[in-house]
This record gives structure tokens, C-alpha cells and sequence, in this order.
């Protein structure tokens, strides 16, 4: 009997350690979907300095959708690491940027371009806002499921 309840413990102790990692995870890919826009927008200013058009396409949208929590922890885990790059290439271009927009002079040949790259930063911003939405939307179903896996696992005990 003691060993049904230690088991018991256990189980419980294994889902809401389960449950924190999701919630902290997802947490993260909310962070990362915010850090993806704005270094989409940096990417966006270095490729149109680089070349007229190159590089457009750099979505990471190959990828399957994941099916199993292992599959979505893992995704979520990548993404974390992305957005630490993030988080370093977004530092080191405040810098120069900061430093960048005191002189307007030069600017007035750039309003075009600008313009250009914040209808592609909207774009591209919508893009991953649907892509947020589908994440959320697995989400939801994975924490569902876990749910009614551990009130099966609940009524099978009693």
C-alpha cells in the first residue's frame, strides 16, 4: 500500500515537473516570437544593404509540425537556443544603431527603402503571428491532453 502511494507521488511529482517545463517553455516561445521580429527587421536592413532582393526567404518553416510532447519539448528547446542568438545579435545592432541616427541628412534617400522593409517586417511579422497562433493552438491541445490523461490515471486509481 505504501508503495502505491510512493508511486502515486511519483507520477504526480513526474507531471507537474511536465507541466512546469511546458509552461516555462512556452514562455520562451513567446519571448522568441517577439525577438524573431525584431531580428527578422535587422535581417531584413543588412540584406538590402548586402543586395536588392537577397536572402528574402530565410523562414525556418520547413519544419514538421511536432506531434508528441517529446517532439514539441525539443522544438521548444531549439527555440530557446535561437533566441538566445537572437538576443546577442539584437544587442550588438542596438549599438550601432543607437549611434546611427543622429545625422538625417542621408536619410531622405532611404525613406523608400524603409518603407520597403517595414511592409516586409509587417509581412513577416504576420507570418510568424500565425505560426504563434498555431503553436498556441497545439498547446492548448497538448496541455488537453495531458489533462484528461491524468484524470484517467485518477479514476483508474479509484
Amino acid at each position: 500500500d505504501d508503495d502505491d502511494d510512493d508511486d502515486d507521488d511519483d507520477e504526480e511529482e513526474g507531471q507537474q515537473a511536465k507541466e512546469d517545463m511546458l509552461s516555462m517553455l512556452t514562455a520562451k516561445h513567446d519571448e522568441l516570437t517577439r525577438m524573431r521580429a525584431a531580428i527578422m527587421e535587422l535581417q531584413q536592413l543588412q540584406a538590402d544593404a548586402e543586395s536588392d532582393g537577397e536572402d528574402e526567404d530565410d523562414d525556418d518553416d520547413e519544419e514538421e509540425e511536432p506531434k508528441t510532447e517529446q517532439e514539441w519539448i525539443e522544438k521548444l528547446l531549439r527555440q530557446q537556443a535561437e533566441l538566445q542568438q537572437l538576443r546577442a545579435a539584437i544587442a550588438s545592432a542596438e549599438a550601432p544603431a543607437a549611434n546611427g541616427h543622429h545625422n538625417d541628412n542621408d536619410d531622405d534617400d532611404d525613406d523608400d527603402g524603409e518603407d520597403e522593409t517595414a511592409q516586409a517586417m509587417l509581412s513577416a511579422l504576420a507570418h510568424k503571428r500565425e505560426e504563434l497562433q498555431s503553436l498556441l493552438f497545439a498547446k492548448a491541445n497538448l496541455e488537453r491532453q495531458l489533462a484528461d490523461e491524468q484524470r484517467r490515471q485518477r479514476e483508474e486509481e479509484e
